[in-house]
C-alpha cells in the first residue's frame, strides 16, 4: 500500500517502511502464545531453516511459508519433507 502525499500541487508517493522483496520468503506461524506472527527472509533454505528453529526451539507452529512468484509451502509438505527428516 502506498501512502500519497501533496507537495506543490504534484502527488508524490510514499512506500511502506518495508516493501516487500520478490526475493522475500515469509513464514506465518502461531507464536507459543498462540498469536498470529510471521517472519521474513531472503531465501527458500533460510526459510525452512527459520521455521525448523520456530517450529523445534521456539514452540511455535509454522502454517505457511510463502515464497516469491505465488510458491508455497503448506504445513503438511513442510512436516512431510523437513520437520520429521531430522531431528536436533
Amino acid at each position: 500500500m502506498l501512502l500519497a502525499g501533496l507537495l506543490n500541487g504534484a502527488i508524490v508517493a510514499f512506500p511502506n517502511k518495508r516493501q516487500r522483496k520478490m526475493s522475500d520468503w515469509r513464514i506465518r506461524h502461531k507464536d507459543a502464545d498462540g498469536h498470529d506472527a510471521q517472519a521474513t527472509l531472503l531465501c527458500r533454505e533460510a526459510a525452512i531453516v527459520q521455521a525448523l528453529f520456530l517450529e523445534r526451539r521456539q514452540h511455535c507452529r509454522v502454517q505457511i511459508i510463502e515464497g516469491p512468484h505465488g510458491e508455497l509451502i503448506d504445513r503438511e509438505t513442510f512436516e512431510r519433507e523437513h520437520l520429521k527428516r531430522l531431528r536436533w
